[in-house]
Parts: structure tokens; C-alpha cells; sequence
């Protein structure tokens, strides 16, 4: 199952309320379909790999995976296999629980046939067997279809087909069929799960839309961290010093001495860096000469009964886990704690903000060099705490290799694309090579994403892939590239261990 599940279970009330910007993704979805793509991916219901496979046929071991990413979505209970598989073609787990929970059956004894496509008859029988696993009573739901062709389907099929229909959750083509031999797709199979969790959202909260009370799958752990203290919302302690929300710049002085850098953000406020030898780094940021923002990517920190370590079941008191930046949302009064969390629940950093700050759009629309220089910093810096983190030797910033990623990251704005493979079909090592440079290993990472240094470190820390490259110990050298078009940016990062500049 996907890493996902380990720690973030809330889907955001998806298509009920207005979501606060969220990365732009990649997807070849038809356009009634994107906004679903988009939206499951980011609450970690649809895997990553399915958004440029929208169009294609939805096979049974996929739909599985969805399947139990929903019910652990809906439920908030860990679910794992009880048994071994029935059948000899497969053992994906998510198969198996599908299986014992009775959503789905093989296609003969002992057969599953995982690779096989699934019709759109069986999603809504499918569909109707997993709201019930998830509590959802579809019966006295029928409602008379405009569908031309389903009479002459099993009586299930039709009603299951009626109930859906009725509870708003399936819809039919133009000219008044369902279709229901016609081969699910990815994009019709993962629009149908958004509006069947509208539909359970509906059911559960009495018909408002407000956001449900967060499910905590795991007990929560008795022990805790010799350093955690109890103190005040919006107070942390940073290798035992105070710093807290509402402070002026001299108080933050006064208590950590002047700091290593003051950076310009693309929100136009000024940032205090300390550095503190990548141990304890942390920053925080200024408007209107007070702090409305605090970040460490590290562990050694407290705040309220918190610690840096442990996993999203030690956080106490969480308001929501937001999907969409990948962090336990404590709020508390006019304060926002964000604990961000890794790609298997794990905790890598805090964000402390003030209400305001968190929920307006401070981004500018022109970035400056000085802002895009700091931004290019504020990566490096993260990326060498987490490396001294996890005992790996510190990256060298290489100017020319940083050429070579800032060109990348300027050719995906003004081509308006995203991907590796740049427009003209080099790829990142062509890139390096093309540019006097030779390596042993090397290795790119790029995001898109709309907001700060923290936004993209946020994308960085939930895709294993991502976080992996970056603490490659293979790799001793970076180059970070960056380019905005209307608040969004691009990054490139790339890596190269045994990096060599040839002399022309």
C-alpha cells in the first residue's frame, strides 16, 4: 500500500470548499476530469504514477489500491491483509484486504487476473460494496435514470447503478447511456471516488461541509522526548532557547544574537537566518517588524507537548492532517503549528505561523534576483540540515552546475512545460555534459509549486523518490536553479557525485 496510509488518512473536503493553493500537477486528464486528478492526487488518494495515464484503462490490482486508500481515508483505521492471498496470480496486499472485506472477488477460483480491466458496470458495483464497508447505507437511494441502456442488466447491477445515481455520485454520456460495458478509465474511475467521498463526507458530518474530526490510526505513544516542554501556543524551544510568534526583531536579537543572513522572501518580507552549523537551524520571518513564521527542518526543538521526533500518532491535540502540504495542523486561537511530515509519517520540521500570514496570499508577482538568490539558499540550507541529520558529508554548491539548473527551470516557464526531458530532448546528464562537465553519478529533482521555500520542501519530504535523491550519499555536489511565472515556482535541483570541469 502507498506510504501514504502510514500517516495522512484526512482527504480534505474535496469539491466542497474553496482549497488553499496547492502545487500545480501534471496531468493528460480530459478536461472535466483534471480538477479530480488533481485534487486526489493531492490528498493522497490517487498514486502519482496515474496522472499522466488518465486516459487509460483502470486494471483491477489499480483499482484496489484506490479502494483501500478510500476506505482508510473514510475510516481512519490502519487496515493490513489478515490472511495470505487466495490467489495464485497475485499477493498485492491492497488485493487481499479488498478481498476480505468483500469489495472484490477473483474472476474464477484462485484467479484474480490483476492486469485485467475493469467495465463501468463494476465500479458501481464495486463502488456500492466499498461505501458500505465504510458505513454508507445506499438502499432508498434509487432514483429513475435517463439511462437508455441498463435494462438489461442483472437487477444488482441496475440498482447499484440507480442508488449511485441517485446519491449524485455517478453520471452518464450526453446521449442518455451509462455505457456500462465500455472500459473504466483512470479519470472516470478517480472523478467517481471524488464525489463518492462528498457523498460519505455528507453522510457522516449531518450534511455540512465542514471538516471531519481527524482519525489518529495508531495509539498515541506514552513516552516522550526528554527535551519536550509544556509551553505557550506560538512558543517553541530551539535547542532549549526561546522563540516565539509576536516577537520584534530586537527580541529576537536579544535572544539569539544578530543572524547569519536577512533574506528577501517572495512574500516581500524580511527573513532572519540562523544557521547555528546546520544543528540547530531555524528561521523566522517578519511583517510589520514582528514574527508571523517560524521554521526548523530539525528535530531538536519543542513545542507544546511535542518534540521533534517521532511520528504523525505522537502529535497531541491535531486540528487536521492537510493533505495538501503534507503536515499535522494544530490550531490554536490566531495560531497555526504545522508539523511536517515525511512520506512515512514521520516528523521533519515545524512551521508556527500566525492566522493571517497562514491564510492570505502574501506572494508577490514580481520576484526580484535578490529574492530568487535567497530562495536558492533557503534549499541549500534545508538540504544540508537533513544531510548532517542522517550523518552524510554536506553538499558542494557548484556555480557552474547551479547554471545548469537555473537554465532548466527558465525553459520550463517560458515553454510552459514540466518535466525532465527538456523541449529539446536533452536530459538532465545531456544538460551537465553539454555544459563541460563530467561525473561518475548524478541525479535531478525538480518541483512546481505555489509558495516559499517551505512549499517545495514540503513536496520534497512526501515523495520517497525526491527525498532519496537529495540524501543520495553518492552524490557531493549541487547546482539549484529558479524561475517564477504568476506566483509559481519552478525548481531544479541537480546532483552529481565525482562532478569534473573540462577545461575548453
Amino acid at each position: 500500500m502507498k506510504n501514504f496510509a502510514k500517516g495522512m488518512i484526512v482527504l480534505l473536503v474535496i469539491c466542497m470548499c474553496p482549497l488553499q493553493a496547492f502545487g500545480a500537477v501534471e496531468t493528460n486528464a480530459s478536461s472535466w476530469a483534471v480538477s479530480s486528478m488533481e485534487k486526489a492526487y493531492e490528498a493522497g488518494l490517487l498514486p502519482q504514477r496515474h496522472l499522466q495515464n488518465a486516459k487509460a484503462t483502470m486494471i483491477r490490482s489499480d483499482f484496489c489500491e484506490i479502494i483501500i486508500n478510500f476506505c482508510e481515508m473514510a475510516t481512519g483505521k490502519r487496515l493490513s491483509a489478515q490472511g495470505e492471498t487466495p490467489f495464485g496470480d497475485t499477493s498485492n496486499e491492497d488485493v487481499v484486504i479488498a478481498y476480505e472485506l468483500g469489495i472484490i472477488g477473483g474472476v474464477s477460483e484462485g484467479v484474480f487476473s490483476p492486469e485485467t480491466g475493469l467495465t463501468r458496470e463494476q465500479l458501481a458495483i464495486i463502488l456500492a460494496r466499498t461505501l458500505s464497508v465504510c458505513g454508507v447505507d445506499l438502499s432508498g437511494r434509487e432514483e429513475s435514470t435517463p439511462f437508455t441502456d441498463i435494462s438489461g442488466l442483472y437487477d444488482a447491477s441496475r440498482k447499484n447503478i440507480e442508488r449511485l445515481y441517485g446519491a449524485g455520485i455517478i453520471s452518464g454520456f450526453d446521449d442518455q447511456t451509462y455505457r456500462p460495458h465500455n472500459r473504466l478509465t483512470t479519470e472516470e474511475a478517480v472523478a467517481t471516488f471524488v464525489r463518492a467521498y462528498q457523498f460519505y463526507l455528507l453522510e457522516t458530518t449531518g450534511g455540512t461541509t465542514a471538516e471531519p474530526a481527524v482519525p489518529v490510526l495508531e495509539p498515541k505513544g506514552e513516552a516522550r522526548d526528554a527535551q519536550t516542554s509544556v509551553n505557550e501556543p506560538g512558543t517553541i524551544y530551539i535547542d532549549g532557547k526561546e522563540i516565539s510568534i509576536g516577537m520584534t526583531s530586537d527580541e529576537v536579537r536579544r535572544t539569539w544574537g544578530e543572524p547569519d543572513r536577512v533574506d528577501a522572501t517572495v512574500y516581500g518580507q524580511n527573513r532572519y537566518i540562523y544557521i547555528n552549523g546546520y544543528k540547530t537551524y531555524f528561521f523566522v520571518t517578519f511583517l510589520e517588524e514582528a514574527v508571523v513564521e517560524i521554521f526548523t527542518p530539525g528535530r531538536s526543538y519543542s513545542y507544546m507537548n511535542i518534540s521533534g521526533n517521532g511520528t504523525v500518532a505522537d502529535i497531541e491535540d491535531v486540528t487536521r492532517i492537510s493533505a495538501i502540504e503534507h503536515s499535522a495542523v494544530i490550531e490554536q486561537g490566531d495560531i497555526f503549528a504545522k508539523i511536517i511530515l515525511d512520506y512515512e509519517g514521520l516528523m521533519s520540521g515545524i512551521i508556527i505561523q500566525t492566522a493571517q500570514f497562514a491564510n492570505e496570499d502574501f506572494l508577490v508577482s514580481n520576484v526580484t534576483e535578490e529574492m530568487e538568490n535567497a530562495f536558492c539558499q533557503g534549499l541549500l540550507d534545508i538540504i544540508q540540515v537533513k544531510r548532517l541529520e542522517q550523518g552524510l558529508p554536506l553538499y558542494v554548491y557548484d556555480e557552474l552546475l547551479a547554471s545548469v539548473s537555473n537554465a532548466h527551470s527558465e525553459d520550463m516557464v517560458r515553454n510552459n512545460y514540466f518535466a525532465y526531458t527538456g523541449k529539446d530532448g536533452r536530459t538532465p546528464f545531456a544538460r551537465i555534459m553539454d555544459n563541460n562537465m563530467t561525473f561518475t553519478t548524478a541525479s535531478e529533482v525538480i518541483t512546481r509549486q505555489r509558495g516559499d521555500v517551505l512549499r517545495t520542501y514540503q513536496e520534497w519530504v512526501r515523495t520517497a523518490a525526491n527525498i532519496n535523491s537529495l540524501m543520495n550519499s553518492d552524490m557531493d555536489c549541487i547546482g539549484i536553479g529558479f524561475a517564477s511565472r504568476s506566483k509559481v515556482q519552478y525548481v531544479t535541483v541537480d546532483l552529481c557525485g565525482g562532478l569534473k570541469h573540462i577545461e575548453n
